[in-house]
């Protein structure tokens, strides 16, 4: 287990998916991409859309999860006919974290350059993810 998450200790939910990988992040892994490193920044290997800011921002992350269909929606509830994000953020302003459903209580996630580990929202809320701000949801065609 990663160490990074001690609320993960209590969580019944958590459990390590694969193994380590640096192929793929968070933002990939939650879009159902594990072949790219998305992220706001022209370090390699991050990759980030090209008509997008180069800026680690709320509204530069909702317009890229715009771009692949979704729409901020209020609720962690699961919908059928939808997939959700839960977008994790650290002092209110910088996106450090996305984590995809499986259930309403259950969710997955590509920690770093570790694993993939199903999760509940709070188990990784911590001073480096910082906490859920607000979720995501496309529809599924």
């Amino acid at each position: 287990m990663y160490n990074g998450f001690p609320l993960a200790i209590l969580d019944k939910n958590y459990i390590e998916k694969s193994v380590k990988t640096d192929k793929y992040n968070c933002i990939a892994w939650s879009l159902g991409i594990d072949t790219k490193w998305y992220w706001p920044s022209t370090e390699r290997p991050n990759e980030w859309l090209d008509h997008l800011p180069f800026e680690n921002n709320i509204p530069n992350f909702i317009r890229f999860y715009n771009y692949f269909g979704y729409e901020v929606c209020d609720t962690h509830v699961l919908e059928e006919g939808y997939d959700k994000v839960a977008i994790y953020v650290r002092l209110k302003v910088k996106v450090t974290h996305a984590a995809k459903q499986i259930t309403t209580n259950k969710w997955a996630s590509k920690i770093g350059r570790f694993e993939d580990i199903h999760h509940t929202l709070g188990a990784i809320e911590n001073l480096i993810y910082g906490e859920v701000s607000f979720f995501m949801k496309k529809k599924i065609n």
